[in-house]
């Protein structure tokens, strides 16, 4: 992929301004494959809090071990070794006390199991004393000690099998002094409530979305979080509706999944990621009251999409909770879907974050969306970009050449935005693609690999050939969102767009001949550039109308920024850049609006077609020996023509009679004094031949070959004659006379006929 010269330049600039801080690793989160994770021991008088409590912690993704569960207690399975192994499943074990629980044999046999457990594990287990209805001080009482060592004396007389005093006895010696959780003897729901918070913080639920993987985790999700934290603080109560942008693929997915985690706590449990439009709506809506509410799957089947509409609307969620509303799109079908959530009762103290890849996308859900609630996704800095990449990569640097190399892949994944500012930034998924690709490589052919495939101009982003490109797969939701008409208009600014609108480029080669005046530059044809040509390409109403559909592309992110319509070229990022070129090879041949072919063999241009021509092709870029191959009469429709890196070492022969719609010419390249061109369309309204000007003699060559017929005063005039303001008209030769521009120059100054064709 083509990095622009400064991009080397600001990569070390922005490595010298980050502090030298090691990357912020990831906090671990455990992945237990265990079955039940939380164990309730009680006696039978708190069978009816144990069972509201076990709902309760099921609803937070907690799967506790209780006897009353068929999956925790199959029907034939032996009691004993059940309970046994669910203990060593566990992490931690809630003990319900009370007088009956040390009189009764299971719950002692249970405590003493756990007890064990503690010592084997050494601080993975833990255990959970509730004070339900019996006090520290009676446990703590000689009397009732007393009384309960006469029990089990009689229970190992009775019923001995598992009865063994001397360790029961340990056991509750064991729990005194351990702190708890009282009862008050008023609210069991409030002591349920923070039975189940602690648990929270005790144990990782199995339903977390793994965010391991995330670089810079930490770091970003706090600066979110601060500003989540700041408009809570400024809403005071209702729901904290927040918008999240950015381009495709640069984390907000991963960031809905660790803020997912993080607010799992606060809220018990009630959040849940929805990724818009990817399962039906009833699906979707399903999902979101499953899992903020607790409601079982059983009773939401036989809910209708309109009857689930209802219940939101109606206020089927009673407790605050965090949802997050992934992936919304520009289409009518994800804005609204985003605010059948956003419209529905939800309780104060929620908070909802809304993501897009732009923040014109995010204002279409106002007013439930505001301006000043939304933020750009934030950046990864180099450690974290590195810390990416070589994991990605399985790459492990180990000294100061692996850390060099480390720096030349990175520095591959380091975009301009183009946004007017010299902006630039990592862009994770590519440096998430880069590393697994060249990871399959043995690391000592990472940089021939890299140069190799720069030569043959290869995407460096998808050396594997994959079908679906790794990372415009991810950009093309947003280009397919947009007509037709767009997408030509936006595949026009990322390739087709004349690289010299102005012609200020060939007054400075010919100044030494004849020098125009300052006032002439500035009524030429770069007082409108850029704007002016994709005006004359997409005949809209008017420079206004253009500058409307422009804005449309840059509100949903595919232009950093419009320019200025002359100095200021159009802001394009370079991912998307990359994209455009990419989108010329993308669909079956029959389908393609338009070519852009290098040296390397084009399908395209060597295929004949089905029928006359290539009949959908509009726009046409060969680059270097590409343009030698083309038979111009199958693409008749082309509407735009450019051929650059031209080395004419004889004279040579270009016939365009073909392209008999063609608006559009720029050729550019060495010695184009040597090129004759022929057959040029009637509709051919802007040409421009550039040459290198890194070179003297093509450009005051190709001023000499036409000194025979003019000499440099009427140059000057045929210049300011033609720099008047184009005809917008179309006609054929005979009703409206016109003469495209080469630059500054009328197309009838062509090299004398008696040169030889080459």
């Amino acid at each position: 992929m083509a990095q622009h010269a400064s991009c080397s330049t600001a990569y070390r600039e922005f490595v010298m301004e980050e502090v030298a801080a090691p990357g912020i690793e990831p906090e671990a989160t455990p992945s237990f494959k265990s079955r039940h994770t939380v164990f309730l021991s009680h006696s039978g008088e708190q069978k009816a809090f144990v069972e509201r409590l076990c709902v309760a912690l099921e609803g937070c993704f907690l799967y506790p071990f209780f006897d009353k569960r068929d999956h925790s207690l199959p029907i034939g399975d032996n009691f004993a070794d059940k309970i046994s192994d669910a203990i060593k499943e566990c992490h931690v074990g809630v003990v319900i006390l009370s007088k009956k629980f040390f009189t009764s044999k299971w719950p002692m046999l249970e405590l003493v199991a756990m007890v064990d457990e503690v010592a084997k594990r050494k601080g993975s287990f833990q255990i959970l004393p509730v004070y339900y209805s019996i006090s520290t001080e009676e446990i703590k009482d000689h009397e009732n000690r007393r009384q309960w060592l006469l029990e089990w004396e009689k229970l190992a007389i009775e019923k001995p099998r598992g009865v063994e005093v001397a360790r029961w006895q340990a056991a509750l010696g064991f729990i005194c002094p351990l702190n708890g959780l009282n009862y008050d003897g008023v609210s069991e729901l409030r002591l349920e409530k923070r039975i189940v918070d602690l648990i929270c913080e005790l144990v990782p639920p199995e339903i977390r979305l793994d965010d391991t993987h995330i670089q810079g985790r930490d770091r970003l999700c706090k600066v979110i979080l601060d500003n989540i934290d700041a408009w809570r603080k400024a809403k005071m109560d209702g729901v904290c509706v927040v918008g999240l942008y950015g381009m495709g693929g640069v984390g907000k997915t991963s960031m809905c999944k660790v803020l997912c985690n993080k607010f799992f706590r606060e809220f018990q449990g009630r959040v849940c990621h929805v990724s818009l439009g990817n399962m039906s709506d009833e699906e979707s809506m399903r999902e979101v009251v499953k899992k903020l509410t607790g409601t079982s799957y059983e009773r939401l089947q036989g809910f209708t999409e309109d009857k689930m509409r209802y219940v939101l609307k109606d206020g089927i969620i009673k407790e605050a909770a965090f949802l997050a509303l992934d992936n919304m799109s520009d289409t009518y079908t994800s804005i609204s879907e985003a605010k059948c959530y956003l419209s529905a009762r939800i309780p104060s103290g929620s908070v909802v974050l809304v993501t897009a890849r732009s923040l014109g996308s995010l204002l279409h859900l106002r007013p439930y969306v505001e301006k000043s609630n939304c933020m750009e996704m934030p950046e990864l800095k180099v450690q974290e970009a590195k810390s990416l990449f070589a994991k990605s990569s399985n790459f492990e640097p180990k000294n100061e050449d692996d850390e060099q190399l480390l720096d030349c892949c990175v520095k591959k994944c380091y975009f301009r935005k183009d946004d007017g500012k010299e902006s630039y930034h990592f862009h994770p998924l590519a440096l998430d693609v880069l590393g697994r690709q060249l990871g399959c490589f043995d690391s000592k052919e990472w940089i021939a690999q890299l140069e190799n495939i720069g030569k043959i101009g290869e995407d460096i982003f998808n050396q594997l050939s994959e079908k679906n490109h790794p990372i415009f797969s991810i950009l093309r939701t947003s280009f397919d969102t947009m007509s037709p008409d767009d997408q030509m208009l936006f595949m026009d600014i990322g390739i087709f767009i004349p690289d010299h609108v102005s012609v200020d480029d060939v007054y400075s080669s010919l100044e030494r001949i004849c020098t125009l005046p300052s006032k002439d530059r500035s009524s030429s044809f770069s007082a409108e550039g850029a704007w002016r040509w994709l005006n004359m390409m997409h005949t809209t109403h008017g420079v206004k109308d253009l500058i409307s559909r422009l804005e449309r592309l840059k509100s949903k992110s595919l232009l950093e920024s419009l320019g200025d319509g002359n100095k200021t070229r159009i802001g394009m990022h370079d991912l998307w850049r990359a994209f455009c070129m990419a989108e010329t090879k993308y669909g079956e041949l029959r389908s393609r609006r338009w070519v852009y072919e290098t040296e390397k063999r084009s399908e395209l241009v060597e295929t004949s077609p089905s029928g006359s021509c290539w009949e959908k092709v509009e726009r046409m870029a060969l680059r270097r020996g590409s343009n030698s191959r083309v038979n111009f009469a199958y693409f008749s429709n082309v509407r735009v023509l450019k051929i650059s890196g031209l080395c004419l070492t004889k004279n040579r022969v270009v016939d365009l009679s073909c392209l008999c719609h063609l608006k559009s010419l720029e050729v550019s390249g060495r010695h184009l004094h040597r090129l004759i061109l022929r057959g040029l369309s009637d509709d051919l309204i802007f040409m421009s031949l550039v040459p290198d000007l890194d070179l003297v003699s093509p450009s005051r060559s190709l001023v000499e070959n036409w000194e025979s017929r003019l000499n440099s005063q009427q140059l000057i005039r045929q210049i300011e004659h033609y720099n008047k303001p184009l005809h917008t008209g179309v006609g054929r030769r005979g009703k409206q006379e016109r003469s495209p521009r080469v630059g500054g120059f009328p197309t009838k100054l062509t090299p004398p006929a008696n040169q030889n064709d080459g």
